[in-house]
Order: C-alpha cells, then structure tokens, then sequence
C-alpha cells in the first residue's frame, strides 16, 4: 500500500496505515496526493477552492469523533461552475478502523447525472456536503443525491476532526516495453519564457487599442505547440479571458475575444463582452476593425474544435487555417476581416489580464510629503523593544530565490545612509545568492549608531527538494539556535554539535517577526510546491506564536499606472487584486500584506519609495511589539497561578 502514501512533503496525511488499506481497497491501485488539509489550510471553502480545483479526480476523506472515516471520491474537476455534475464513477464511502474485518461502505449516486454539485461551497455531493457553513463540519441529507443509514454512513456526528482532499492518480499496471519509444530530455519542452510572441510593437498598441489597460499572457502558439484543437485545449482551457490572434500572407492580423473560459461543454456560450478583430500594420493610422456578436447569447461554440466563432473557426481542420461564414454569429467583410486569405503563417492565444483603472478613493490610505517620510524615520530611529532584556528586535526575511529579501535590506539601508547602498549580496538568478545567514543592522547614517532592529538574511527557499533553505533551519532560526554567517547546506540541517549552533538562546536571539517576502508580478505562477514549503513554514511559526507580515515586491513590474507613478500603488484595482490572491494563497490577512518598490537600479533615493518601505518597517516594529506583549501576559498570568497557589 506504500503506493497510497500522499507525497505532500510539508503536510502529513492524517491517514493511519490501516485507514490507508481500507481507502486503496475503494480507490484501486491509485497514488494519492494530498492537496487540501483543513487544520492547516483553514475549513473554509475558498481554501478548498484555492487548492483543489481543476486538479481531476480527487477525494474527500473526512474525519469525526465517533471514529468514522467517511467522505466521497469523484472523477471529474471541480470548477465553481454552479452546475450539477455527472459522473458515472463517483461514490461516498465509509469505514471504522478495527472494524472486525467489515468492508467499507460505498454508496454510488441515485442517478450518475447527478453526482454532485459543482458550486463555491465545500465538496457538496448532495447527501454530504463537507465544510458546511465553513466550519469543521458536515450537512448530512440521505436520500438526496445518495441513499445511505446515517449510523452506518458517519454515526450522526457531523462535527469534523479533520477534512483533507487527495487527488487520485490512477497507476493501472505497467508494461515490460514501452509501447512507444521516446528519449525523455528537458529539451525538447519548449517552456513559455522561451517561447516568443510574433506581434510587433506597433501590433501590440494596435491590439490595446481595442482591449484596454491589459497585460497580455502567451498561453498557445500553433507553430510550437501544433496547429491542433488538442494543444489548443490543453493550454488554453479554463483560463479566463483570452483572446485568439490569427496571422495570414495578406498582413492582417485578427481574431477573436471572450472573456468566458473554454470547457469544451459543447454549448453556445453567451459573452456581452466578445468580439471579433482586425487590421494591418502601418495602415495609414486606420483605426482596427472591431465586430460584436448578432446576439450576445450566442458568441462562441465551447466545443472541442479549434476556437469557434461561428463566423470565425481558428484551427479549422486541425491546421493552420481559418475557416470563414461572415453573417453566423458576426457581421463583417471579407476584405475587411482577412482579405480572403485564410491559410495562416501563425494563431496564437493570450491570457487578458485587466489592470484596471483606478479607484477614486484609495484602498488604504497614505501620506506622501515629505513630512510624512520624516516622522517614519523618526518613528523607526527611536524604536525601543518594550523588553528590557531585548536590545534590538530581530525581523526574518523569508522568500523564494529573486523576489528581493536582500534588496529590501538595502533599500532600508540607503534610506538611512542618505544615498543608495549595496550592504548585502542581491541579484537575479535562478540559484539564491544568500547561502548564510546573516544579522543585518542598519545604521542612522554614515557614522551612526545601529537602529534598533536586525533584519535577517536567509538563502532563498527553491521548489525541489534537497535545494534551497531546509525547513529544520527555519525552525532553528527562529529559536535563536542559529549564528551570523552560519553557511546553510541544503540537504543537512544545521545540527547541536556543527560550528555555528547557538545552545542556549536567549529572547534576544530568536526572531520576534517573519516576514514573507514575494514577488507581486508572480503570484499566479507561485508552483505548488513552493506553496507547500510555505504553509509548512507559516505551521511552524504560527505553532511559536511569531507575528507574520508578507511583503509584495516589485509593485511596479505589476500595473503600468504603478510603474508611472508609485503614488497611485493604492489607487490601482490591479494592485488590490493581487493583494486579495495573495492573501487567499497564504492564508494572510490583507492588512497584513504590504505593497513595496526596493531599490534595484536607481542612483538616487525616491521619497515615495521611501515612504512605502518606511511604512512596511513600521508595521515590522508594531507587530514585534505585539509579540513581546504576548510574553508579558503569559509571564503575568504564570505568576497570578504562583500567587493564587
């Protein structure tokens, strides 16, 4: 049964050997994964969400306190659709551990077109739905989608101990022969940064012209990826607003947008929004082509041909054509739309990002004057920790390799220093630069005393195992256990007998603030196991009672009217958005999450720069502050036990 075991690395399965058995007696011979562990990710369903759609078959495993194992397994993806699924291979299940041998209960659907319902509640499958109310609990309604006897089902205990969420790989059985050869080398991948857009600059205003304050993502190009509707599909499903971009011999440039997802559902898809387009560059400044739909019920075909338009059919044939029937869902000229030619010299498809304009009132609010610069500085210089035993608080920066830990240091140092400094190592490379730690002290000027805080330093978390900061030294770093300059090795942590191994930390010593810090223009490309390191690194520090702030650098690279001017940073609807994600992602609130702009190439200090990562310091000093009150109340409390004794 070893083939059962979640290969989540940072969060355990809280399966016991036993349960695995019963579970794989149901499942087959199947490799779970875990993806959703309530305890850690929270019993709500945007965390569900968050982690479990769009990730094919998967299973509910739910725990009460009657001992009862018991949850539900489908076949298909769960996608907030707000429709009811059919799937002929979904079940609900039962068992009790020790339970003299008995087999677990399976329940199939009353009817298979009625599987379960695919909403934005926890898993609802109608006679079960887990997270209800977002709590550690579950709706029971046998006889809905189900028939089942509660006491054999779950024992009427509908409160939760845990709700985890796998997805079920089906491992089937394996050949002695390949049944087709093929040499297996990263090289024949081409990856998206690698591979290049084809339209011109001036295509490219030419194009904005008629999306708007966009960033445009290249998600499918026929000439890598093949002129099919199966690598059409595979790239561009369930991604959002897109839009297709066709090339032809003739020069125009067209296509087609929609702000609804591809299912391949096979329906006609209504979109107020869609349109079609065209034009040619350097056409005497003409202004591009843009054609709505006849009936806006009817913008596109969701089927599993090429994009269809009905007027336009991208792909058509599984090559690189066109297929045109100006007056089906679009009114137009064929001189006008591709001027006939419909054999294509490239099709390629966007992701449309809307950046938004921006709010009219500000989302949080800020002071930028000079003024207000001055009184954060002057706040940050006279900063005492209110333990008397604690000279400097200690803040530990922790992120992934690039996203500017480093840089964030220097920017607060250059800010002090009057000019822009270079103290720690930063840089852009796929390998951290950082590989020890490092205490950081930031001087007011030149010749100044050191402020009283520490920032520290730490090598870069990376998404394999065996690289990047070990999760055991996070541990020892934030007891104090670790020294200035220790060098880091990624595969042994630091141990009680290595060079470098404090034994005896004091308050002093250990950190009193994490802080996350992560690049804003790379939120949605954040890998899954980068996520995991990081929610088992917020487990451990949340287990210590540490206060976390995140900071989400390169708000610039972010939104275009942010790269402008800072000072629209929270006027900006895109800013706010990626705010929101990276909250849900983490588990954070958004008044813990700062937007800053580090200092990467600048010669000069920039006052509203300086204001942004000034404020993010301040909620620093606050949210130690926060921690050293917490030890205060407990040290209070033990000694009114002692007196009450």
């Amino acid at each position: 049964m070893s083939s059962l075991r979640p290969t989540m690395s940072s969060v355990r399965s809280a399966l016991s050997r036993e349960q695995e058995k019963q579970l794989g007696s149901l499942l087959g011979h199947a490799r779970l994964s875990l993806l959703y562990k309530a305890s850690v990710h929270s019993y709500t369903a945007a965390a569900f969400h968050g982690r479990c759609d769009l990730q094919g078959p998967t299973v509910v495993v739910a725990y009460n306190g009657a001992g009862f194992v018991f949850g539900a397994f489908t076949s298909k993806d769960y996608t907030q659709r707000g429709q009811v699924i059919a799937d002929d291979k979904a079940f609900l299940f039962s068992f009790r551990e020790g339970d003299g041998g008995k087999s677990p209960l399976r329940v199939a659907p009353k009817s298979e077109a009625q599987a379960f319902t695919d909403g934005n509640t926890g898993p609802n499958f109608g006679s079960l739905v887990f997270l209800n109310g977002n709590q550690a609990a579950v709706a029971s309604n046998p006889g809905s989608l189900y028939n089942f006897e509660a006491a054999e089902m779950h024992g009427g205990d509908l409160v939760l101990t845990e709700c985890e969420v796998y997805r079920v790989e089906d491992l089937g059985g394996l050949l002695e022969k390949p049944w087709r050869n093929v040499l297996w080398s990263s090289d024949l991948l081409p990856t998206m940064s690698s591979v290049r857009s084809a339209l011109s600059r001036e295509q490219e205003k030419q194009l904005g012209s008629r999306l708007g304050h966009v960033r445009l993502s290249l998600l499918y190009k026929g000439s890598v990826h093949g002129y099919t509707a199966v690598a059409f599909h595979a790239r561009c499903d369930r991604q959002g607003p897109t839009v297709v971009v066709a090339y032809n011999g003739a020069g125009f440039v067209f296509g087609a947008f929609t702000s609804k997802n591809y299912t391949q559902c096979g329906q006609h898809v209504a979109d107020d929004k869609a349109f079609l387009f065209s034009f040619r560059e350097g056409d005497g400044g003409k202004s591009p082509l843009r054609i709505m739909p006849k009936s806006e019920a009817q913008a596109f075909t969701d089927g599993n041909t090429g994009p269809n338009f009905g007027s336009l059919v991208f792909l058509n044939g599984n090559q690189a054509a066109v297929a045109s029937y100006p007056g089906t869902f679009y009114n137009f000229e064929v001189a006008e739309m591709h001027g006939g030619d419909l054999v294509l010299t490239e099709c390629e498809v966007y992701r449309v990002e809307d950046l938004g304009g921006l709010l009219e009132k500000p989302w949080r609010n800020i002071l930028w004057r000079s003024e207000k610069k001055k009184e954060l500085m002057e706040f940050v210089r006279n900063y005492r920790p209110i333990m008397n035993a604690v000279r400097q608080a200690r803040i530990l920066l922790i992120g992934p390799v690039g996203v500017g830990k480093s840089s964030f240091f220097n920017s607060i140092n250059s800010i002090f220093r009057g000019h822009v400094t270079s103290q720690a190592i930063a840089g852009s490379t796929a390998k951290s630069l950082t590989t020890q730690f490092r205490n950081y002290q930031v001087k007011a000027g030149r010749e100044g005393k050191p402020l009283p805080f520490v920032m520290c330093d730490t090598m870069g978390l990376e998404e394999a195992t065996g690289e990047g900061l070990h999760m055991d030294d996070i541990t020892s770093v934030l007891r104090g256990h670790v020294m200035d300059r220790y060098q880091f090795n990624p595969l042994v942590p630091l141990q009680p007998d290595s060079l470098g191994y404090r034994k005896s930390p004091a308050l002093g010593d250990m950190v009193h603030c994490v802080v996350y810090v992560l690049d804003g223009s790379k939120v949605k490309q954040m890998k899954p196991k980068l996520l995991e390191k990081l929610h088992d690194i917020r487990r451990r520090v949340n287990l210590m009672g540490v206060p976390q702030l995140v900071l989400m650098t390169k708000v610039d690279e972010v939104c275009q009217h942010v790269s402008t001017d800072l000072k629209q940073v929270y006027h900006s609807h895109y800013i706010q958005r990626k705010v929101e994600e990276l909250g849900l992602l983490l588990g954070i609130p958004m008044s813990c999450i700062i937007p800053v702009k580090n200092y990467s190439q600048e010669l000069d200090l920039d006052q509203n720069s300086d204001i942004l990562l000034l404020t993010a310091v301040q909620q620093m000093l606050r949210f130690t502050d926060n921690y050293f009150d917490d030890i205060n109340q407990g040290e209070d409390e033990e000694s009114k036990g002692y007196a009450d004794a």
